[in-house]
């Protein structure tokens, strides 16, 4: 069995690759098929998932994923009313996307 140090710089790098999968992937929005976002992509979903996302952003940046500026970059994308959604999609970069929204909204449903 590895050590714990050990087995957490494999988590990290499995998620970091993870993570880099995710970004690459179909973009969002307006890229998605048919000009059409995914059913779950919308101000009500995002606005639920902004305390989840505020908890992943401490670790992202912890984790060396994102830098500190990238992270206080963030809050500028956001609506209290819509939360990162704009008419053309999520407005956040992908590479500062909630990583369930990379994954689970972004993915191929």
């Amino acid at each position: 069995m590895p050590a714990s140090k050990e087995l957490v710089l494999r988590m990290k790098a499995v998620s970091l690759a993870r993570r880099k999968a995710a970004v690459a992937f179909n973009p969002c929005g307006l890229h998605c098929p048919e000009g059409k976002p995914f059913y779950c992509c919308n101000a009500s979903i995002c606005n639920s998932l902004k305390k989840n996302f505020d908890i992943e952003r401490k670790r992202l940046v912890k984790d060396g994923f994102i830098t500190s500026e990238q992270n206080e970059s963030i809050d500028s994308y956001w609506n209290e009313e819509t939360g990162f959604w704009t008419p053309d999609g999520c407005g956040l970069p992908r590479e500062l996307r909630y990583m369930d929204c990379l994954v689970y909204v972004c993915g191929d449903h």
